[in-house]
């Protein structure tokens, strides 16, 4: 058998060739894979452009004048002289009515606003003098807790009176309370003890009896300081006798009358049912339980004296300051001026009506609702007048577009039967609607489309009003029309194209190309002007500049590219 001598040399080119082989294709891999993980982008180089700037809107057209006549109150038609559909002439009688009715309602509010506006005068004095008498009602108060602490410290012991808490909602002292309706603005802590409740309760009752006799809160004071002395002062001289001690302050409010302490021209009651009233308040406690209860508590009869006038002074305090505050004086004003507004249209409403309506300008009666000799109501219709020989197209825009528009500017409108020229007559001084325009005309914006706002109308807006110059009758009042306002011309201006365009919250970018770098940078751009499909740009990029097209929101501020081929 022959042998076959194998070539060493051979065996080993092959080896080494296989490898470069391999190394190769590892390293043609490689180089293909980080290529594919660059992002690969297409340019736009920056140039300039003439950008003709239109803000689109669409609205409803109208007559350029329109007249509605309302009753607004109850009236009875005397005679209607127009039908829908008729010309009229400026001047000419369209209906009359009958406003005999209106007299007496006049009659009857100036007579409520009479009462309602000298009620509010009344309240204004009443809290000037609740104000004066609260003054002097604290001095004397803390005159008394200064008195009540001395004499606490003397005894050694502190009072357990607890004081009356008193709320008084609406007080009025030229009312006749009863004690039936003071009972829900007293409030009471059940823990007190019986007597204190009682003396809570006498406390009460004179404050109603007080409301029943004095015309001012002067008198008041002086009627409640007299009582509460001449309770005290009797009790402190050992007379506990409830019917003796109600018997007593009657007298002593009778004496106060008579020698002139007590104004009887400030009463609201005769003399002997004044001394009647504070006898049956006064007389409406067991007077003997209350001083057993304060001398055991207090330790001698001053401290108990000092804190039964307290507990008085307590309860003018919280009723002056009730009758001092802006409350009572606020709604009343608030009820006068109601009264006085419900007159004013009230009498506007019959000078309207007495003279019958007229035709405020040439045009055709739109819409008529009235008949002869039917009463109207608050709900009933009216007559509209119009001029149908111009016709007018209002449109709202947004904030982004309101302050491009310009009154006089030319303005294309277009219906679905052609095209008319216009020009922008007016623009409402305040937006009106809600508040979704800005956010639709931004987004809007980016996408070179405007007016996004006037189509909806959750979106706040300014009420433009467009003119439209020879309307023929395919232009019909009530109909939508599409307007095209010519905002201005700009030549020559740098621009990029809108879907080169990257917005956020924080502004508007684009990405720039660094050709020596191979990377793309974001960078912050003002824009001016804006077409369809492009953007003036007033700042941040420059001619000849490369930027990106669509670039994409989650793009890193700065990272390297390949541009695709």
């Amino acid at each position: 058998m022959a042998t076959v001598k194998k070539n060493k040399k051979k065996t080993i080119i092959i080896a080494v060739c296989a490898a470069v082989i391999i190394i190769a294709a590892a390293i043609g891999i490689s180089v293909f894979a980080v290529q594919n993980s660059v992002t690969a982008v297409s340019l736009h180089t920056v140039g300039s452009n003439d950008i003709y700037e239109v803000v689109n809107a669409t609205g409803e057209v109208s007559s350029g004048a329109v007249k509605e006549y309302k009753v607004g109150s109850v009236a009875t038609v005397k005679e209607v002289f127009v039908k829908t559909g008729d010309e009229v002439k400026q001047g000419d009688l369209i209906a009359t009515f009958d406003t005999s009715k209106f007299d007496s309602e006049i009659a009857s509010l100036q007579s409520s606003y009479k009462q309602a506006k000298a009620s509010y005068n009344e309240s204004v004095e009443a809290q000037k003098a609740a104000k004066n008498n609260l003054a002097q009602v604290q001095k004397q108060i803390a005159e008394l807790e200064k008195k009540n602490k001395e004499l606490s410290q003397e005894t050694g012991s502190m009072p357990s009176m607890t004081l009356p808490s008193v709320s008084v909602t609406n007080p009025d002292f030229d009312k006749d309370f009863t004690d039936d309706n003071m009972d829900d603005n007293y409030v009471y802590d059940d823990t007190y003890e019986e007597t204190m409740k009682d003396l809570t309760a006498a406390i009460k009752d004179l404050t109603a009896a007080v409301n029943k006799l004095a015309g001012n809160a002067e008198t008041g004071t002086m009627i409640t300081d007299i009582v509460m002395n001449t309770v005290a002062d009797e009790i402190q001289s050992g007379n506990v006798s409830s019917e003796e001690i109600a018997e007593i302050s009657g007298d002593a409010v009778l004496e106060a009358i008579k020698n002139g302490k007590i104004d009887i021209d400030d009463l609201l009651a005769d003399n002997d049912d004044a001394a009647q009233i504070i006898e049956d308040a006064v007389g409406n406690i067991d007077w003997k339980d209350v001083s057993s209860a304060v001398s055991n508590n207090a330790g001698n009869a001053a401290l108990m004296s000092n804190q039964l006038m307290l507990t008085a002074y307590y309860a003018q305090e919280q009723l002056y300051s009730s009758m001092a505050s802006d409350s009572i004086v606020s709604a009343k004003k608030e009820l006068m001026n109601t009264t006085k507004n419900a007159l004013d249209l009230l009498e506007e409403a019959k000078q309207e009506l007495s003279g019958g309506w007229t035709a405020a300008f040439d045009g055709t009666i739109t819409e008529c609702n009235l008949y002869s000799g039917e009463q109207t109501t608050l709900l009933s219709g009216g007559i509209t007048l119009q001029n149908m020989e111009d016709k007018v197209v209002t449109v709202s825009l947004g904030e982004y577009d309101i302050h491009k528009v310009k009154v006089g500017m030319p303005v294309k409108v277009s219906t679905a039967y052609g095209e008319y020229t216009g020009s922008v007559i007016s623009k409402a001084p305040v937006a009106t609607g809600g508040s979704t325009s800005s956010i639709m005309d931004s987004m809007g914006a980016t996408m070179g489309i405007s007016g996004l706002s006037s189509l909806t109308q959750s979106g706040a807006g300014v009420e433009v009003q467009i003119s439209v110059e020879k309307p023929d009758e395919f232009i019909v009042i009530g109909f939508e029309a599409d307007v095209e306002i010519d905002v201005g011309e700009h030549i020559g201006v740098t621009t990029v194209p809108s879907q080169a365009m990257l917005l956020d919250k924080t502004g508007s970018y684009v990405f720039i190309y660094d050709e020596e770098e191979e990377t793309v940078t974001k960078t912050l751009i003002e824009t001016g002007a804006s077409s369809v499909s492009e953007y003036e740009i007033v700042n941040g990029v420059k001619l000849g500049d490369r930027i990106v097209l669509a670039p994409q929101s989650t793009f890193e501020d700065s990272f390297k590219v390949r541009i695709k081929e």
